[in-house]
């Protein structure tokens, strides 16, 4: 699954994981009852976490500090990736 960092009409944001973004967008929608304004591809999921897929590992820790900066890349942008 991949996060996805889901922007809603009333300002608020939050990340969500789905197979891919129009995945993500309605899991959101359905789960919050809001109407999603954008979605964006995260390089690792973000607090808070509206669903996240759990594999048989686990959850995949919350390692994006950043959301609203690192929203549309595929790999952490910084010089120093948050996981590190």
């Amino acid at each position: 699954m991949t996060p996805w960092w889901v922007e809603f009409t009333d300002g608020t944001s939050a990340c969500c994981e789905g197979s891919n973004m129009v995945a993500a967008r309605n899991r959101a929608a359905v789960i919050t009852g809001k109407r999603v304004e954008s979605v964006d591809r995260l390089p690792y999921p973000a607090v808070p976490i509206i669903w996240q897929h759990e594999n048989e590992h686990g959850k995949c820790p919350a390692f994006c500090y950043t959301p609203k900066e690192c929203k549309g890349c595929h790999a952490c942008p910084k010089r120093r990736a948050c996981d590190d």
